[in-house]
């Protein structure tokens, strides 16, 4: 993985999908900031003029959780977590205008590649370990 090939940040429009506007109320995702257009800055740059306090950065994979013997399941709990997030009321001691809603990093192409292997052999969990290095790789420098 390179450097920020795999970030999918999300529009402000995306961020809407996501949040369910009722009348007489301030739900989270009306305030929460997103990443404009970059076009000259740098990710980095961009996020340093931003005045949010908090990123958010989803990453939908569950490799390193069937690599450890765990239960798979968990790459399907990012947007369901973002979604309420975004539709939590927006109040007194968290507004939402502090954070910053990043996107994710997409993990499909290593998610295809764990579905082959088995988690139950020594030279399934060898590669599965390879492959949380790899999203390690990929997260590092985002983060």
């Amino acid at each position: 993985m390179d450097s920020y090939s795999h970030l999918e940040i999300y529009s402000q429009k995306e961020i809407s999908n996501h949040t369910r506007i009722r009348r007489h109320e301030n739900k989270m995702g009306e305030r929460v900031q997103v990443l404009h257009q970059l076009k000259n800055d740098s990710l980095l740059e961009a996020l340093e003029k931003s005045s949010a306090k908090f990123v958010v950065i989803g990453l939908p994979e569950d490799i390193g959780v069937r690599a450890n013997g765990g239960r798979g399941g968990a790459y399907s709990a990012w947007i369901p977590a973002l979604s309420n997030l975004l539709n939590t009321q927006s109040n007194q001691f968290l507004s939402g205008e502090e954070i910053l809603i990043l996107g994710h990093i997409n993990f499909d192409d290593l998610m295809l590649r764990a579905d082959s292997i088995n988690f139950k052999t020594e030279t399934g969990l060898q590669e599965a370990r390879k492959l949380v290095g790899v999203i390690d790789g990929g997260v590092y420098p985002v983060v």
